[in-house]
């Protein structure tokens, strides 16, 4: 007889408890899909999902099937257990009033027991409503007072670190897509606009964060995030804008520039904040990871979905955090162009919420700083999931962003200078940690750790001398030449900014030119299409405007705007003449460009006219030690597991008397119909 002993069966019962049980809903960047129990919502996208108490999940609305089969708006509202994993339908008193079905409205649960309901539209149009339900009273009540700004959808609401606010932006409207900022007092019920010197473009279906709220002394001081969304052209977006408000300093936006620069172009996705870092995932139809945004350093890393077991591309899906995990509801399911009824739940790595290296290496041995991907991940002698190349669990990285010059940054032993870094909206030129082979975060095309690498700027030099290296510029209005590229110089603003030899001898009166044709045919201006631009004609290049940037920039001639995001394979794209095809370490989508490259942005493999065969996915060395702990637990479960059947099978069929023969045909006919 087959024999196994108790720590046989023990070995195998641990194993598969671990893999089962601990192994899965420990994992970091781990999906699990939810098994609801009971009567659960139907399939919906649009809705809106909130936690309440860091227990239950709050759905309310969206669009979807109905008893009846047809697809339409709804207004059921339920509550998810996210212990007992079951839902439960809220019904309001009998002879209340309940708030009109919608979808692509905000949903909001200020103070524990009341959840803000603002805008939405459905089949009859856009909804000018504002609604809030009291969990107390269980009763929905309608805020009658007129609306001050247009009815929308798509739109955003937050609530501030203090809770007595509400901050709105952007969305669309029956008639246009907006960028219009307000902030509704709980206390008061009054909405304020909030204006500022410069603002987004106009945009719908974006994200926003309220940040920065651990500790915050003044109730009154406001930080955001945004990211994304649709513009009012129909194209994509992947920018990233920061807001910032207090009793002591003037609301105000301004665009970020981060690196590297192959986020993928969104819209209908979702994002959270976690200490300084923004988590965001969805709304694109060819990528699948989670992308974390560094708010303080400005830098994105992404990590491709730890298993196979992860929700189809969505959009339009419900998500609310609670802790260390995202629950995420429905949806539109992009790849196969249906409606998801599924509840995934993400887990994330704790570590996660040190944002820089001095708070993360204080965590050691948990945390480590994997300084190669500007990360805190767990693990201690290298981390435990995935690999890092540059690895720091006791000691940090030098700081050399505070390094503003090329001669200061080499003389340090461990900085060297970029003259040509991707990021976005264009390339950058900085100070960083590396080696002699680079920088040990992101990409760089032209390197140097040596002092004799740096260009000689000299500073009293005229307007052509100065322009006779590339790595230099000439500052008009300072008379002074210093090192930068076409977008400005390395250290400091200049106004007039010039890196064309061309422009020395006669420098541009652009704003003169009030149409594109005219601005476009003086070689020294270019056109910019963008809404918030006050002076469309600048001084510029190929590249773009010598101060500032331009998501729609003409030079030499004027083209119309394309929507080169709604082509989904390389052949489509390149076929329009407006657009090429960029395919960056596997992370494909079509951009507005030409032949010389992108509109916005950088990209390393572009296709123009013609397809070319992408770069080879780099291949991260080594399995990593959590890859090896999942093999091993793996192989020992089915092991252990096997032969401990195998055993409790024979002395079961033993005991009948049965023969080894007929033992194993039965095993074999069993085995089979599995």
């Amino acid at each position: 007889r087959l024999r196994t002993s108790p720590f046989a069966q023990m070995r195998a019962f641990l194993c598969a408890l671990f893999l089962t049980i601990g192994l899965v809903s420990a994992l970091p960047n781990m999906w699990t899909l939810v098994e609801q129990k009971g009567v659960s919502p139907s399939a919906r996208y649009g809705h809106s999902w909130e936690i309440k108490d860091d227990t239950y999940g709050v759905l309310f609305g969206g669009f979807g099937p109905t008893a009846d089969g047809s697809l339409d708006d709804l207004n059921d509202l339920w509550l998810f257990d996210t212990v007992n994993k079951n839902w439960t339908v809220i019904k309001a008193k009998p002879g209340s009033v309940v708030p009109p079905p919608r979808r692509w409205h905000t949903c909001n649960i200020v103070g524990k027991t009341k959840m803000y309901c603002l805008g939405g539209k459905n089949l009859d149009g856009v909804l000018a409503d504002f609604w809030y339900f009291d969990f107390d009273q269980m009763q929905w009540f309608q805020i009658n007072d007129p609306l001050p700004f247009q009815p929308r959808y798509g739109h955003t609401v937050n609530a501030d670190c203090a809770e007595s606010r509400m901050i709105m932006f952007g969305g669309a409207t029956a008639a246009a897509t907006v960028n219009d900022m307000w902030a509704y007092s709980i206390a008061d019920n009054a909405w304020i606009e909030i204006l500022t010197p410069s603002r987004p473009p106009a945009r719908v279906f974006h994200s926003v964060v309220m940040t920065a709220c651990e500790g915050m002394p003044d109730p009154f001081d406001i930080h955001l995030t945004l990211h994304g969304g649709q513009l009012k052209t129909g194209s994509n977006s992947m920018d990233v804008w920061s807001f910032h408000m207090s009793s002591a300093i003037r609301a105000s936006w301004s665009e970020n520039s981060y690196r590297p620069d192959d986020v993928p172009l969104r819209h209908g996705h979702f994002a959270f904040d976690i200490g300084n870092i923004m988590l965001t995932w969805g709304g694109s139809v060819s990528d699948l990871s989670t992308y974390w945004y560094n708010e303080d350093e400005h830098t994105w890393y992404s990590r491709e979905p730890f298993a196979t077991n992860h929700p189809a591309q969505l959009r339009f899906m419900g998500a609310e955090i609670s802790f260390n995990q995202i629950y995420v509801f429905g949806g539109y399911d992009l790849l196969h162009d249906s409606i998801s009824d599924e509840l995934w739940v993400y887990t994330f790595d704790e570590c996660l919420f040190q944002t820089d290296c001095a708070t993360c290496t204080k965590r050691s041995p948990t945390c480590g700083w994997c300084a190669s991907k500007q990360a805190c991940l767990s693990g201690d002698g290298e981390p435990l999931y995935e690999s890092c190349p540059v690895w720091r669990s006791k000691t940090c990285p030098d700081d050399c962003s505070s390094l503003l010059t090329c001669d200061d940054c080499t003389a340090s032993v461990n900085c060297g200078w970029c003259f040509n870094t991707p990021s976005y909206p264009h390339p950058t030129e900085a100070c960083f940690p590396g080696t002699r082979d680079g920088p040990i975060f992101g990409d760089c095309f032209e390197w140097t750790k040596e002092p004799e690498g740096c260009p000689e700027c000299p500073r009293n030099a005229d307007c052509g001398d100065c322009l006779s290296s590339p790595y230099c510029g000439y500052c008009p209005s300072q008379k002074t030449c210093m090192m930068g590229n076409a977008h400005g110089p390395a250290n400091g603003t200049c106004p007039d900014w010039i890196q064309d030899a061309r422009q020395c001898a006669a420098p541009p009166s652009c704003a003169s030119h009030t149409t594109c044709d005219d601005c476009a045919a003086d070689a020294h201006c270019g056109f910019c299409d963008d809404d918030e631009v006050d002076i469309r004609c600048q001084s510029g290049n190929s590249t773009g405007p010598v101060t500032g940037s331009c998501r729609n920039w003409n030079f030499g001639k004027c083209t119309p705007l394309a929507q080169c995001d709604t082509h989904r394979t390389c052949d489509k794209c390149t076929a329009d003449s407006r657009c090429g095809w960029c395919n960056d370490l596997g992370v494909a989508r079509c951009m507005d460009g030409d032949k010389v490259g992108p509109a916005t942005a950088t990209c390393h493999n572009w296709s123009y006219e013609t397809c070319v065969s992408p770069f080879p996915t780099p291949i991260h060395p080594g399995l990593g030690a959590g890859w090896i702990v999942f093999i091993v637990l793996m192989v020992c479960a089915i092991t252990g597991g096997g032969v401990a059947f195998y055993f409790l099978y024979w002395r079961q069929r033993s005991r009948r008397t049965l023969s080894y023969s007929t033992l194993s045909a039965s095993q074999g006919s069993g085995y089979g119909t599995r």
